[in-house]
């Protein structure tokens, strides 16, 4: 699959540099053609300034992309039931979907080739983009696939680009998840949706001091996760409204579907 390194170098208002490039999802997916090369397009560096508390995460995980599926891809995931709560909200997933930190593709085994039309798989770390790419080749869908390198704090996609915004397990290790849910809603049609299945701070009173209280310590083992966020109260907050939340775990994880207000 061809990954597009396509991520701004300007400040975000406006005041030096130019406009980051955006990019429409059926027209990049058109233009990958199903290659399996991995081009990078630009020689600047792939972040601004402002989104400097990325890089780290960039790093890291270019150096997890190894060992990442062993992680995220155990046993524990089926006994917890995470897998069965990805791939119940991806049956929802049709059209023109983009899925944020793709990682390196664990999902694309549960969209439905019937219902897509173009998937764009995007992610901050081109070591994991790599190992996607790989994964998405083995898709029976895979010439509707692009992979893009980038931000998600600084979508480069035009608004109203998607039908669906996915993101599984990626909200809590984003700087700025409120920006990151801004820009996803951007990005998303009036008719579309944002699914999520995500980290959650649980409605229980307990649950939720524990997860207070061992935030930090959590979070500097975790990859940076903050387990711990009100994400239904993020969604709101950036312009959506919820259609349905499924918890599970007693609500240390979420799966929610939104769509703009």
């Amino acid at each position: 699959n061809l990954v597009s390194c396509v991520t701004p170098t300007n400040a975000r208002d406006g005041s030096a540099g130019e406009t980051a490039p955006r990019a429409s999802a059926v027209n990049l997916s058109r233009r990958s053609l199903v290659s399996t090369t991995f081009a990078v397009f630009g020689s600047g560096p792939l972040l601004s300034r402002e989104s400097a508390a990325s890089t780290l995460s960039s790093t890291d995980y270019d150096a997890f992309a190894d060992n990442y599926d062993v992680l995220n891809d155990a046993v524990g995931n089926d006994v917890l039931g995470f897998t069965e709560l990805r791939a119940e909200l991806l049956t929802r997933a049709d059209g023109d979907v983009l899925e944020v930190g793709i990682g390196t593709g664990l999902n694309l085994p549960l969209y439905s080739a019937q219902k897509l039309d173009t998937l764009v798989g995007f992610d901050l770390s081109q070591g994991m983009l790599e190992k996607a790419a790989a994964r998405s080749a083995r898709m029976p869908f895979a010439s509707q696939i692009t992979l893009v390198q980038g931000d998600v704090a600084i979508l480069p996609f035009e608004d109203g680009t998607f039908d669906h915004v996915v993101d599984t397990f990626s909200l809590c290790v984003f700087p700025d998840p409120a920006q990151a849910l801004a820009e996803m809603a951007r990005v998303l049609r009036p008719s579309g949706t944002l699914l999520l299945v995500e980290h959650n701070q649980s409605p229980n009173p307990l649950l939720a001091a524990y997860q207070n209280m061992t935030a930090e310590v959590v979070a500097s083992v975790s990859k940076g996760c903050r387990y711990n966020q009100d994400v239904t109260r993020l969604v709101k907050e950036a312009g959506m409204r919820v259609i349905s939340v499924k918890p599970a775990l007693g609500g240390l994880i979420t799966s929610i579907e939104a769509e703009l207000a």
